[in-house]
């Protein structure tokens, strides 16, 4: 749905849900010509040591502190990091 110059996409519980659990707001002119992306949750550890580079999915306590676009090589990379991949 577009509102004025926002596109607002409802977020769902997983991909192929219809149960809604919110909703995203995006400026509808900083959104790329093609859908090469996905929309990552950016979040903060609240048991994370300081320093410490994660090699493995996090499991803890944490603080959502962004959304981020992330084009589909980068999070495939980043999948592969953590060992998802």
């Amino acid at each position: 749905m577009i509102d004025g110059e926002f596109t607002v996409v409802p977020v769902v519980e997983s991909f192929g849900s219809q149960k809604p659990i919110g909703v995203l707001r995006i400026l509808t002119a900083a959104l790329p010509p093609t859908p090469g992306f996905v929309f990552t949750l950016g979040f903060r550890a609240m048991e994370a040591r300081p320093g410490h580079v994660p090699t493995a999915p996090y499991v803890g306590a944490y603080k959502l502190c962004e959304v981020a676009m992330q084009y589909d090589e980068s999070y495939i990379a980043y999948l592969r990091q953590v060992g998802k991949l």
